[in-house]
C-alpha cells in the first residue's frame, strides 16, 4: 500500500509527487497517483528507509504500463544498495497518471519515491 501526496510548497514551474510506500509480507508495494501528471519529469529521488533488503526494484509506470524510469522490460530499476539513496534523471515525457511499483523491499518496509516535474 502506498500513499501519494504534493507537496504543498510548490513554486513556479516546478511540481513534486511523493510516493510512500510500505510493503507488504511479501515485500512488494503499490501506489497511484490521484492526479494525472502532465509534463516532464526531471528528477526521482528513491530514499529506501530502514532496515529494507538490497536489490529492490522500483517501477513508475504509465497508463500504458511503460516504465518513466526506462528499465529494461519496464520492470523496475534494480536499488543495489539497501542504505543510499538513488537519484535518477530520466527526462520523460508524461501525460498520465503514475502507479509506483515496488519488489523486493522486506516484509512491512518503508520506501519513499519522490518526483520532481515541470509542467500543468
Amino acid at each position: 500500500m502506498a500513499s501519494v501526496a504534493s507537496y504543498p510548497d510548490e513554486t513556479g514551474n516546478m511540481k513534486t509527487l511523493l510516493f510512500t510506500c510500505t510493503s507488504s509480507a511479501g515485500g512488494a508495494s503499490t501506489g497511484t497517483s490521484v492526479k494525472r501528471i502532465r509534463g516532464v519529469v526531471h528528477r526521482v529521488i528513491i530514499d529506501p528507509g530502514a532496515d529494507v533488503s538490497a536489490n529492490y526494484t522500483v517501477a513508475l509506470l504509465d497508463e500504458n504500463s511503460v516504465d518513466i524510469l526506462q528499465s529494461d522490460g519496464n520492470t523496475g530499476i534494480i536499488c543495489s544498495s539497501a542504505t543510499t539513496n538513488v537519484e535518477l534523471r530520466p527526462e520523460t515525457a508524461v501525460c498520465d497518471i503514475i502507479t509506483c511499483t515496488i519488489a523486493g523491499l522486506g516484509s512491512a518496509k518503508t520506501c519513499t519515491v519522490l518526483l520532481y516535474y515541470t509542467g500543468a
